[in-house]
């Protein structure tokens, strides 16, 4: 399963081409989540959709009826990366089939820059901070930016 919207910039389609290459190449089924996108869908919107597509998946729907869902693998990019840290917990804690692998492309375990000397002009720190208060708002912002009130470690 792939998670790759963003939290509030990204589309479905951006890594169409390139997934589907990955799929192909790798012989495995791909499913992307169109996940719901902040500020209009605050936490826990993004990560309830990619819930929902996981439970759907270990239903072995006609769709999935070739795959072997005990070997699904969660991958997300960005905020996405950041859904397959917190979809994890959520399985291992709820019971259902814990993911086979996680793959986080720079996604952020903690809402905490680590390394604002990578600042660029596409993401800064002050970016970093606006997006996580856009998703979860409900959490004061000194406190927000040190803590890990969606993730523990698995």
């Amino acid at each position: 399963m792939d998670a790759q919207r963003g939290v509030r910039r990204r589309s479905l389609d951006q890594n169409e081409e390139y997934l589907r290459r990955l799929s192909n190449a790798a012989g495995v089924i791909v499913v992307s989540v169109d996940y719901r996108l902040a500020p209009e869908h605050r936490y826990p919107a993004a990560l309830d959709d990619c819930r929902a597509v996981w439970e759907w998946m270990m239903t072995v729907p006609d769709a999935l009826a070739s795959a072997d869902v005990r070997r699904a693998v969660l991958a997300g990019e960005s905020a996405g990366g950041t859904l397959t840290f917190a979809l994890a917990q959520q399985c291992r804690d709820r019971g259902l089939l814990v993911p086979a692998a996680q793959i986080s492309m720079y996604g952020t375990a903690t809402m905490q820059v680590t390394n604002p000397e990578f600042e660029t002009v596409l993401l800064s720190p002050a970016d970093c901070h606006r997006f996580w208060d856009l998703h979860v708002p409900i959490l004061p912002s000194a406190t927000h930016r040190t803590s890990t009130r969606l993730l523990r470690p698995i």
